[in-house]
């Protein structure tokens, strides 16, 4: 965009994007409208950089998101194939090939920081560990960015996320009423449980994760997928805050790839079996201070490092 995204002509055209979405019906026009709005609130975070992106802005965008997301969902891809005679020539059968993702590129680390109030963010760290636990109350959007080498655990309901130029970290967002995306994540373990999750321009990454929706990948490659099998204490009535409890697909198998256009199974992804419920207890830190006010046990977090 050539104008200022915290303006009031992009706000127009945000709320221009929510009637489209309540109106489209293709799948052809319902990606695009997705694919704009994605690069929108991209567009939004990096442009309000270091201060906080613009309220209205965010939330009609991630209004217009959300329906496109689940008009999406239950608009089946259907195949069309047309017959045409060979007319005696030899029938020759390619081996299918996925899009060739591109390999994640990783920005150098800026000033680092963190902001935990309504909103959530955290970018440019390296070699941390980050941990917040909200018992009560929600937290709007959480917005990670340029992260390596780090644990980063958020124990509360927050309204969406954005991860982002990310490699070897671990994150634990527990619950997001809506959606978490991911954009250039490499080498991590990522652990959810939200709406709608969608991935893109990621390799080598393990999604332990619960959704109402198929999780959506494109550009990507070596993503493996299960359900979450972490919980902890109050966990139960963090799912009811957040209004997904039971709306949860039962397995991770169904996963989109946007960037597979064969009957096969995409070769991007694969599942991983099914871990047993384990409980985490949530203590006090030894070592408290403004990254930690609260940790695991070592016998939790060598779960998390062994996942």
């Amino acid at each position: 965009m050539d104008y200022d995204l915290e303006g009031c002509e992009n706000l127009d055209y945000a709320q221009s994007l929510l009637v489209k979405s309540k109106t489209a019906e293709s799948d052809s026009e319902i990606r695009d409208l997705i694919f704009k709005s994605e690069n929108l609130i991209k567009e939004l975070f990096s442009s309000s950089y270091p201060g906080q992106p613009n309220p209205s802005m965010y939330k009609t965008l991630n209004a217009a998101l959300t329906i496109l997301n689940d008009k999406n969902q239950r608009n089946s891809n259907t195949n069309k194939f047309s017959f045409k005679s060979l007319r005696g020539k030899p029938v020759k059968f390619s081996e299918p090939k996925a899009d060739e993702p591109q390999e994640p590129t990783h920005s150098p680390l800026g000033r680092p920081e963190l902001v935990y109030d309504e909103n959530c963010i955290i970018k440019n760290i390296n070699d941390k560990r980050i941990f917040r636990f909200l018992n009560s109350g929600k937290l709007g959007y959480v917005n990670i960015e340029n992260a390596q080498n780090s644990d980063i655990i958020l124990i509360n309901v927050a309204d969406s996320s954005f991860i982002y130029n990310v490699k070897n970290c671990i994150i634990w967002l527990s619950i997001a009423n809506s959606s978490v995306m991911l954009d250039n994540v490499s080498d991590s373990v990522i652990i959810t449980c939200s709406r709608q999750l969608r991935v893109s321009n990621s390799k080598n990454v393990k999604f332990f994760t619960n959704t109402v929706t198929p999780p959506i990948i494109e550009m990507s490659k070596n993503l493996s997928f299960s359900t979450n099998h972490l919980t902890y204490e109050g966990f139960e009535d963090h799912l009811k805050m957040s209004d997904l409890s039971g709306d949860f697909l039962e397995s991770q198998d169904s996963i989109k790839d946007f960037s597979w256009h064969h009957p096969q199974k995409s070769p991007n992804w694969e599942t991983m079996e099914a871990k047993p419920e384990h409980t985490i207890t949530i203590c006090t830190s030894d070592d408290e201070n403004e990254l930690n006010f609260q940790s695991f046990s070592e016998f939790d977090w060598q779960i998390l490092k062994t996942l």
